[in-house]
């Protein structure tokens, strides 16, 4: 008995710690299809879009160092227009929409396309985002 809760514990541990890795990894996600990916030689992010049933379609935008550590997740907007990640430099994220503005309004509000924690805690986050239109 006692050696089966021990494989049963260690089971459990390896597969607990394997997805603890895939979350922070940026390279595989269970849920959800990856539509934007970015990597240099400090960081990689990737946007999963995510189906959120009734809800609707989200975005979650991780951010990971090189040692694949998760460093920030923020969800966004995905519904009909797609985010993609246009380059990270420094602490600035740079994301375009492929939103029907006019020619003159190329900047999107982080109001506007931010979603949960982020929105409501931005003050927290340590990467400025930018958004404009592609």
């Amino acid at each position: 008995m006692k050696k089966i809760f021990i494989a049963l514990n260690s089971i459990f541990f390896l597969t607990n710690c394997n997805y603890m890795q895939e979350n922070c990894s940026c390279k595989n996600e269970c849920k959800g299809e990856i539509i934007s990916k970015y990597q240099d030689e400090k960081v990689q992010a990737v946007i999963i879009r995510e189906d959120n049933g009734a809800f609707g379609y989200s975005g979650n935008l991780k951010i990971c160092n090189r040692q694949n550590s998760l460093q920030e997740e923020i969800g966004l907007r995905a519904e009909d227009y797609l985010p993609r990640i246009d380059s990270i430099k420094g602490l600035n994220v740079f994301i375009s929409y492929d939103f029907p503005l006019s020619a003159r309004d190329r900047r999107i509000e982080f109001n506007d396309v931010v979603l949960g924690d982020a929105l409501i805690n931005k003050e927290q986050l340590e990467y400025k985002y930018y958004f404009t239109k592609q």
